[in-house]
């Protein structure tokens, strides 16, 4: 009786001991299954960690550029500036130069003084042709107070229409030469001031070329 107590008793333990190490075996395989989940999570882990290193080098590499043309793009708008404002202040002084130069001012003067000249050329040379002109008038005007001074001093003589032809035909080649003479001499006054003018025109053409030469230079890179 003591003897089948105890049998009965040491079958449930040897199946208790069996389910135990079922339960055992069934709870390492689950340990082993989550060591290599452990395993595969550390490796993801780390590629992960691996990339946010990658991607934070890229980043700090990409800022630092971002910075430098950043900093280029600074330096290269302040130093546009300043060349626009040289140009500004080059194009105000050679303006400024060239309605001021001596030679401009005295070209200016030679052209109203070349302009005056021939106002005055074609006015004498209308007032000429123009039978009632004032030169024409004057030296009538001075024909017939000479002729009358002569014809008194002559005492009426048989001769006084001889006398006053030859005497209008002296006076008007007298006044003919006397305008004549004006006329030469304003014609070389006009052709000096031509020339001057020529002259001058040339030294400020080359003036220009010079200075267009100094601006291409000046804009070239």
């Amino acid at each position: 009786m003591y003897l089948i107590s105890f049998q009965t008793i040491l079958s449930d333990r040897e199946k208790s001991l069996e389910r135990a190490k079922l339960a055992l075996r069934a709870i390492e395989r689950q340990m082993l299954v989550q060591e290599d989940d452990l395993d595969r999570g550390y490796c993801h882990a780390r590629e992960l960690w691996s990339c946010c290193l990658t991607a934070h080098k890229h980043t700090a590499a990409t800022r630092l550029r971002v910075d430098e043309e950043e900093e280029d793009a600074r330096g290269a708008l302040a130093g546009y500036d300043e060349y626009r404002n040289k140009m500004e202040r080059h194009r105000a002084a050679t303006a400024l130069a060239e309605s001021q130069t001596e030679s401009h001012k005295v070209l200016e003067a030679q052209r109203r003084r070349v302009s005056a000249l021939n106002r005055r050329k074609e006015e004498l040379r209308r007032d000429l042709e123009n039978p009632n002109g004032k030169a024409v008038q004057e030296a009538k005007v001075a024909l017939e107070t000479h002729i009358f001074t002569t014809k008194m001093g002559a005492g009426g003589g048989g001769g006084g229409g001889c006398v006053e032809v030859d005497l209008r035909c002296s006076f008007w080649n007298k006044g003919s030469r006397r305008f004549e003479a004006i006329l030469k001499r304003l014609h070389g006054q006009l052709n000096k001031a031509q020339a001057n003018h020529r002259h001058l025109s040339e030294d400020i053409r080359h003036m220009q070329r010079q200075v267009s030469e100094f601006r291409r230079q000046l804009n070239s890179p």
